[in-house]
């Protein structure tokens, strides 16, 4: 058992949500026009029909129409534009 699938139990016992007492990335939609993710190390890709984001666990794509990263903090970033799929490949 790695570090964060014992961390994930943890905080599952204790209560904590996962992601932020294992560090998971968060990721929450409105709709299907925006799409707010944390844990972003990095942007792999970006173009209007797909965003491709490295996560602190695996790699998110997001495909669909007229996609912008609206905004990017430090370890996050919020995704605008017609949403049509998320795809989550996780490492480890």
């Amino acid at each position: 058992m790695n570090l964060r699938s014992a961390l994930e139990k943890i905080s599952t016992r204790l209560g904590i949500p996962a992601d932020i007492g294992a560090g998971l990335p968060r990721l929450e939609c409105i709709g299907f026009s925006e799409c707010s993710v944390d844990q972003n190390v990095g942007i792999l890709e970006y173009e209007r029909e797909r965003i491709v984001a490295e996560l602190n666990t695996g790699v998110l794509t997001i495909d669909g129409e007229g996609l912008q990263i609206r905004q990017m903090r430090r370890d996050g970033l919020i995704v605008c534009g017609t949403i049509r799929t998320l795809t989550f490949e996780r490492r480890g």
